[in-house]
């Protein structure tokens, strides 16, 4: 048996490593059982998601899998993962990267966002493998709004033209529409001097964008902090971001109101 868990990250970490070992039974001890998952942009309630982790457990042989980074802020959980199969069958399946934000309560997991993407098999090959027309351009499309945050002077025009009326968000599992999300911007170009986006990792499938991406913030009196974010989008049939939960934690520096510098842009 595992170790106890100590923290929201223990938690998710110990079920996520159990279900990559293909235990979902073990894993169930840590979802309550009105858990639901949204993944790729499809909901699944407790039944259907084990269901989907039953059967990858009878087509997977050797499932190998790691943890890039994984943490904690407020009542959710950030992970960003890569893994790599071998089925029964003897072949070995692409390489798949995972982004997931999970939501707890009293040590348990109440729901999750995920978005999975495989990988081209060949070595030194990390091109993404042919994703639909709406998923590629779903991914550019997220990455260019992410990018562009940086540009203080037009980000109220950028949440206009990239964002949807009637988005629903969370931060650090702080709720957040659309209106909060301009005051939150408008805060941000008041108190800094430059902002610099870096995106890391992208992952596209179905209506869902996964990202991993950093902020390097300079306040004006010059300070400067670093920032990662790991959060799901949810896509609408227009292109525009229409949902988004979003995790944060400081890399560097310090800027006093961390959720100030974290600029999510989708909260």
């Amino acid at each position: 048996m595992p170790p106890p868990a100590k923290t929201n990250a223990d938690v998710v970490r110990q079920a996520l490593i159990a279900l990559q070992n293909l235990r979902p039974a073990e894993a169930a001890q840590y979802w309550v059982p009105g858990f639901h998952l949204n993944c790729n942009g499809k909901h699944l309630d407790n039944a259907a998601s084990f269901e989907m982790f039953q059967e990858r457990q009878a087509r997977i042989l050797e499932p190998q899998a790691r943890f890039v980074d994984i943490f904690s802020n407020g009542d959710r959980v950030a992970a960003w993962r890569t893994a790599s199969l071998k089925t029964r069958e003897g072949t070995q399946a692409p390489a798949i990267v995972l982004i997931d934000v999970w939501r707890l309560q009293d040590g348990q997991i109440l729901s999750g966002m995920q978005c999975w993407q495989q990988q081209r098999l060949y070595s030194g090959d990390d091109m993404p493998m042919t994703l639909t027309v709406q998923e590629a351009a779903a991914a550019e499309a997220v990455r260019r709004r992410l990018e562009q945050l940086g540009e203080l002077d037009a980000v109220q025009e950028r949440l206009s033209l990239g964002w949807a009326e009637e988005f629903n968000g969370h931060l650090d599992g702080m709720p957040v529409d659309l209106a909060a999300l301009r005051q939150h911007w408008a805060a941000l170009q008041a108190a800094l001097k430059s902002l610099h986006v870096d995106v890391k990792q992208l992952v596209s499938q179905g209506t869902a964008v996964g990202a991993c991406y950093h902020l390097v913030a300079t306040k004006q009196d010059g300070e400067v902090a670093e920032l990662r974010i790991i959060a799901v989008f949810g896509i609408d049939k227009a292109g525009k971001i229409a949902s988004c939960d979003a995790v944060s934690r400081l890399v560097s520096g310090s800027i006093g109101d961390e959720r100030l510098a974290t600029l999510m842009p989708s909260q």
